[in-house]
């Protein structure tokens, strides 16, 4: 991941409607080509009275069109 600020690393992306896994397995990307900055990569656990809207994790992005200065 090249952004500067991280969120979650180190989680699973997939959480199968039941737990949040350290280490687990990623298989969520945002894939960039060409001259982007990723400014910020989060992976949002959102959950609401222990129950996930998705078995999958949101991965969120800040992306800045252009390549860093």
């Amino acid at each position: 991941m090249t952004a500067k600020e991280r969120k979650g690393e180190g989680l699973g992306t997939s959480d199968g409607f039941k737990v949040i896994r350290r280490n687990g397995v990623r298989i969520d990307w945002i894939l960039t080509r060409g001259a982007f900055t990723v400014d910020s990569a989060k992976i949002e656990t959102f959950s609401r009275n222990g129950q996930f809207p998705s078995d999958h994790f949101l991965v969120v992005t800040r992306l800045r069109m252009g390549a860093a200065k």
